[in-house]
């Protein structure tokens, strides 16, 4: 994915905190894509902010709380694909508001990085195309300093894009004994674990794949994302070279190696798939490696162990799991940029038991509620801002 940077406004490159009585705004850099537009605030220490939208005209607003701002913004921004123009102003003694005027309607959602090699704390802002016309308000992911965005405007359903593994021309592992086919099981499961979500007020679950097709990697998960998920969730029924081998499992993306043999053999074998669509994944590499990506990837990845971890808990309390923990390993389908993924591995086809157990409804739906408990739990402490659930969660802690 080519990305043009647009404007580059005050760069700090070293960061250096404490400087000032109270935090500051350094600097402010942007970036274009076709997927969606990242503006970063460069930061002394984390902010207090709040992320919000406004319509007629269309407009994303930064609200900042006892900020020094060390930059003009206003005169250096160049108008991109989806920004047409940015503002700021003082908003008496305490709040500093940052305008920016869109083209059109447009999803907004943020995110705080702390210091990482040369670049210190920094406020993430990401643009991109709104669903159904609906406008999505910032969503932060908890940070110390950090207030929860005030939303504005009709409330909406956390969106949970739910991947039945494999499909079509691709079956995915084989069954040892009654040749059950991967690519059946993990459908059969994901339209379950799709129902039992429908059943949960505030979460709306949205099928990558809702039939025996091929789907590409690559492309499972931008359907999430034009979808506007707020969650990826992939579905499989692996094998191992072991028959011994069972149990179900979570896993989340490793950027450098596999937590164990187990997880780099099925993180190879799922990478492969797209081979039977005649595809070759590592060319779309230099897409994973851009620096947009490494820029939101640390919160990202965070809030993925997070509901992996939430996940594992519930499906300890209902089946069989293989292993204590959440496994890492480098499933490309999990490469899902800025929205939080998990991959649940439930139950392994090369082993006798589990296989029976793969083909019995009863344990489709006691995994695919053990799933849904999972992603319900992660949603009470992390639902993005202008969500009925996040909406709930406030009114919880306000009369608790």
């Amino acid at each position: 994915m080519r990305i043009l940077a647009l404007a580059v406004l005050s760069i700090v490159p070293i960061w250096t905190a404490g400087a000032a009585a109270g935090p500051s705004v350094l600097g402010m850099r942007m970036f274009d894509s076709e997927s969606h537009t990242r503006v970063v605030f460069d930061l002394s220490a984390p902010v207090d902010y709040n992320l919000f939208s406004l319509r007629k005209p269309d407009r994303v607003v930064v609200d900042f709380t006892g900020v020094e701002f060390k930059a003009s913004l206003k005169n250096g921004i160049r108008p991109s694909r989806r920004i047409a123009g940015v503002r700021q102003a003082k908003r008496g003694d305490e709040r500093y508001r940052v305008v920016f005027d869109m083209v059109g309607q447009e999803q907004a959602r943020s995110f705080l990085l702390g210091p990482q090699g040369r670049r210190g704390h920094r406020l993430v802002l990401d643009f991109g195309s709104a669903a159904g016309n609906k406008t999505r308000t910032g969503r932060a992911s908890p940070v110390r300093g950090a207030s929860q965005p005030v939303p504005t405007g009709r409330l909406r359903d956390v969106v949970v894009a739910i991947d039945a593994g494999h499909g079509g021309k691709d079956p995915g592992a084989i069954g040892r004994q009654r040749k059950t086919r991967e690519k059946d099981v993990t459908l059969a499961i994901a339209r379950t674990l799709a129902a039992e979500l429908r059943r949960r007020p505030g979460i709306r679950p949205v099928l990558v794949r809702d039939g025996d097709y091929f789907v590409p990697l690559r492309r499972r998960t931008a359907i999430a994302r034009k979808a506007g998920a707020d969650l990826f969730v992939s579905i499989h029924a692996d094998a191992f070279r072991s028959p011994k081998v069972r149990g179900a499992s979570a896993y989340v993306l490793s950027w450098s190696g596999a937590s164990s043999e187990a997880a780099k053999w099925l993180a190879e074998r799922e990478n492969a798939a797209d081979r039977a669509g005649g595809l070759n994944i590592t060319r779309h590499e230099p897409m994973v490696r851009s620096a947009m990506v490494d820029m939101s990837r640390k919160g990202t990845d965070r809030l993925s162990n997070l509901v992996a971890n939430r996940v594992l808990r519930e499906l300890k309390d209902s089946v069989k799991v293989h292993g204590e923990h959440v496994h890492r390993a480098g499933f490309a389908v999990l490469k899902t940029r800025n929205i939080p993924a998990v991959l649940v591995e439930t139950a392994f086809l090369s082993n006798p038991t589990d296989e029976k157990l793969l083909r019995d409804n009863r344990y489709q739906r006691r995994i695919a509620r053990a799933i849904a408990d999972g992603i319900e739990a992660f949603f009470r402490h992390q639902a993005p801002v202008g969500t009925r659930l996040a909406a709930r969660n406030r009114g919880r802690q306000a009369s608790g």
